[in-house]
């Protein structure tokens, strides 16, 4: 909702729409003398049944961030403007008034933006309004503000119009920093005559550190703190090996120790006997280049570690590429006008006012600009053109919980914070974002959320006791009964390491549970809106309830695998839009 009380101020771009269009399509249109006419439009404070985003990003929090970029594009349809319309000419001009301006309501709460001197051709009749919500204020990174990739053609017909996911690397080239921590673990590993030694317990934590399972070689997490958590394990259980002095073992023991602490750009601490930093580079990857650390993994080949990034038979992880910010805040109307020969109807933008109470103080509804028309509004008000997955943290039903091994996990206040939210099905959309076809897995992509941390600082966590506070996150609009698969991001903070699906969950690493959302049966009386997990415009909130760590990955697997080993089900009926319980197993 929006909120009172708040000065806004908006910048509008003065947009001249020039169309690279056959003239004689246009031909009255084009000599036909433009109209100097007001022009005004409002924001949607409807409630519908949805719970509508209305913090910082999303506007949550209710603080409402103004509008950026807004391009007003011209139709002469009387209705709803298709993909096959074509533009009309157009000038929207600040105007020797002031330009825009915008009134706040007290009850309820209204929006109204006005253009003064606007030059419209006659017979205009319909809008396409696009816009983007203001920055944060001191936030401009993408991850934070969300990201979408827009195209807007040069002739702005409708059917060239199109918004993506902005993904997070255009390639699946294996980052430097994640090659620079395989050369390191290689380095270890290569240590001469450790590869072949037959004493027992030192040929265990040879293949136990490259990841090898009898003669396959398996995935291992790849981010810096993973790599640093696996090597101080190491180190740690070679150091407490019983060795007779100066054997043979004893010396290709020290060699190994030697590797892992005298490597070049690492920081080794002599008191703790651990490695307590990679450096900065190597420490922060895959986060310093915006990833998730479970998109980071290696394989050992047999003689070194090498960086996954595609998906292959043997590493059944995600694209690197396929990873994308958030969207961004979009607002989107696709509306008829109502128009005025009377004045610019500016005296009924009352502050008290609604909109319909603004929009009966025009005479004519559903019109065409004439040459007589003085005030022009869009009778639709402007809407959210994305969606909101709003996200609760269920209270556990137990203070410990099984690992991939069955063991006993315990789990204190604080121990597991959500450090992020994945979403998939994130496809490219129209004009009128709505999902363009085919649908294809090519143009899929999985945005990452980094971004949940508390108002006023920390995390929510997993608890015994209470409820997260929702986390919010801005998608676009899915496929009707498309299932979307939706992956909780957790730090392990609770100081034990436990197994995985995929390897041992460190100390201070990351690990995930997976679930999938899907839109109830669908049948002929099924609301538009519930047809699908996300609706522009509308947000789907759900509660998710971890009951179990056996399904836990700390390595992403890939989330288009028709089967995963999900830790989500619905436990009550689930609509979008509706408050509904997900337990993750």
């Amino acid at each position: 909702m929006l909120k009172t009380g708040y000065t806004y101020i908006i910048y509008i771009m003065t947009l001249l729409l020039l169309l690279a269009c056959n003239k004689e399509e246009y031909v009255d249109a084009v000599d036909d003398q433009p109209v100097d006419v007001s022009f005004t439009f409002s924001i949607s404070s409807a409630r519908r049944a949805a719970s509508r985003m209305s913090a910082d990003v999303t506007q949550t929090n209710s603080t409402y961030r103004g509008i950026d970029d807004i391009r007003l594009i011209p139709f002469r349809v009387r209705g709803a403007v298709t993909a096959s319309e074509r533009p009309l000419l157009a000038t929207i001009g600040t105007g020797a008034e002031g330009g825009i301006f915008d009134k706040t309501a007290t009850d309820p709460p209204a929006k109204f933006y006005l253009y003064d001197d606007c030059w419209l051709m006659p017979g205009t009749a319909s809008f396409l309004f696009y816009g983007k919500g203001s920055p944060v204020t001191g936030r401009t990174e993408k991850p934070h503000n969300g990201s979408l990739v827009e195209t807007f053609p040069d002739n702005l017909y409708p059917e060239g119009i199109s918004f993506r996911p902005d993904a997070i690397r255009d390639n699946n080239d294996a980052p430097a920093a994640a090659t620079a921590l395989a050369a390191y673990l290689t380095h270890i590993a290569q240590t001469p005559g450790w590869a072949s030694t037959r004493h027992p317990a030192l040929r265990t934590y040879f293949l136990n550190f490259t990841g090898q399972v009898g003669a396959d070689q398996v995935l291992m997490a790849g981010a810096g703190f993973n790599v640093r958590a696996h090597v101080n394990a190491l180190y740690g259980a070679l150091s407490g090996l019983t060795l007779e002095a100066g054997s043979d073992e004893a010396t290709l023991r020290n060699a190994v120790l030697t590797r892992i602490s005298s490597y070049g750009g690492i920081t080794f601490n002599d008191g703790t006997k651990t490695v307590t930093s990679l450096g900065s580079t190597l420490d922060g990857y895959p986060g310093n280049v915006d990833l998730p650390d479970g998109a980071a993994a290696l394989r050992w080949n047999g003689s070194a570690f090498a960086v996954q990034t595609e998906t292959t038979t043997l590493a059944p992880i995600n694209n690197l590429g396929r990873f994308a910010y958030p969207a961004d805040l979009r607002y989107y109307a696709n509306s008829q006008i109502a128009t005025s020969n009377l004045d610019k109807r500016t005296q009924y933008y009352a502050p008290s006012a609604t909109w319909s109470e603004v929009l009966s103080n025009y005479e004519m509804v559903r019109a065409a600009v004439t040459p007589g028309t003085q005030a022009v509004a869009l009778i639709e008000p402007i809407q959210y053109a994305v969606a909101c997955l709003q996200l609760s943290l269920g209270r556990l039903t137990s203070a410990t919980l099984k690992d991939a091994a069955g063991a006993d996990v315990t789990v204190g206040e604080g121990y597991f914070p959500l450090t992020g939210v994945i979403v998939g099905a994130q496809h490219p959309v129209d004009f009128s974002f709505t999902p363009q076809l085919p649908q294809s897995d090519v143009a899929t992509r999985f945005a990452y959320d980094r971004d949940t941390e508390k108002t006023g600082g920390g995390y929510h966590a997993l608890s015994a006791y209470n409820q997260s506070e929702p986390v919010s996150t801005l998608v676009l609009q899915s496929y009707d009964e498309e299932e979307v698969p939706i992956v909780l991001e957790f730090t392990n903070q609770s100081g034990q390491a436990f197994r995985s699906l995929t390897g041992i969950v460190y100390p201070g690493t990351k690990f995930y549970l997976v679930g999938k959302l899907k839109p109830d049966e669908v049948t002929a009386s099924t609301p538009d809106y519930q047809r699908r997990v996300f609706t522009k415009d509308y947000t789907t909130t759900t509660t998710m309830r971890v009951v179990s760590f056996a399904n836990a990955y700390n390595i992403l697997p890939d989330l288009l695998l028709p089967r995963l080993e999900v830790g989500v089900e619905i436990v009550t009926d689930w609509m979008q839009a509706e408050p509904g319980t997900v337990e993750i197993y």
